[in-house]
């Protein structure tokens, strides 16, 4: 949602609303395009590959959701499709219905009764009147399958935290509302530091916390003859500590990083994007190195 908000002349917000069995993630900004479905049907076809320092350049982040749902809806712009497990198993027998030999095929290849995978099966919606928060441009809705709706409160309480927005910098402000809680987080950003407003819309406290920026933008040269962009930035201030100290690539990792600032940098990460990967090029510890000085 962080790549989705810019471009765009809307409030750059982000809405996380959890009801009853659903999540709902909606936000201003770029509809999802044809390169977009495609990468949700197929990993690392993500239109963001051949644009660097994108969060979801690597096209996996949303793969992940599948553990949470039973059936996944995207609302954006014209475009309204479903993918749900129901759907792929009707494809799949369509198609062993078409031509039995697949059938045959399959028994050879698998003990799985219907190996597809759901995310290759989109089906298209053609009444938007489904579409929740309407207001917004884009809104993914998950249907939740059972037991993961207290899983998914814990990892918003988690999650989060105010520090979250430092580095989104395409995004002003996210708001949450669960059954217990309803927050927003936003962000104003100046020259050389930001403000990071928290606001408790059951309690009606707000919290203020300013950060001073630095940044550094150039090229890196891979050992292999490569060349990408980087961006480094790390905020600070003697009068607060952070919550967590870890390193950030816009979102926070699972990288320790023990000093008292918020540190981001556009490190190349493993599928999961808690953890550095080991890249080729060695641009991680060239990112490190500059980190350091």
């Amino acid at each position: 949602a962080n790549d989705e908000c810019e471009n765009n002349s809307k409030e750059k917000k982000i809405l996380i609303k959890l009801e009853e069995n659903t999540l709902i993630i909606a936000n201003n900004g770029n509809p999802f395009s044809k390169g977009g479905v495609e990468s949700l049907m197929y990993s690392d076809l993500s239109p963001k590959v051949n644009e660097e320092n994108k969060v979801g350049q690597k096209g996996l982040g949303f793969r992940s959701v599948l553990n949470w749902a039973e059936e996944i809806y995207i609302s954006s712009y014209d475009l309204n499709i479903k993918f749900s497990k129901k759907h792929s198993i009707d494809f799949l027998e369509r198609l062993i219905e078409q031509n039995p030999q697949i059938r045959e095929r399959l028994v050879e290849k698998t003990k799985e009764k219907y190996p597809i995978s759901v995310l290759r099966c989109p089906e298209l919606v053609e009444d938007n009147s489904l579409k929740k928060e309407s207001q917004y441009d884009t809104v993914v809705e998950l249907s939740l399958k059972k037991g993961v709706k207290k899983k998914i409160v814990g990892q918003i309480e988690k999650e989060l935290i105010p520090e979250i927005i430092v580095f989104l910098h395409k995004v002003e402000e996210i708001e949450v509302l669960t059954d217990d809680l309803h927050f927003s987080i936003k962000k104003i950003t100046e020259d050389d530091y930001i403000i990071v407003e928290r606001e408790n819309f059951i309690t009606n406290e707000k919290e203020e916390w300013t950060w001073n920026i630095l940044e550094d933008k150039g090229i890196l040269k891979g050992e292999k003859g490569k060349s990408k962009n980087y961006e480094l930035k790390i905020a600070y201030n003697p009068d607060l500590q952070p919550e967590t100290n870890k390193l950030y690539t816009y979102f926070r990792t699972k990288v320790n990083f023990p000093y008292p600032v918020l540190a981001h940098g556009t490190f190349e990460l493993n599928s999961n994007r808690n953890d550095l990967s080991e890249d080729e090029e060695g641009f991680n510890q060239l990112l490190i190195d500059k980190l350091a000085s």
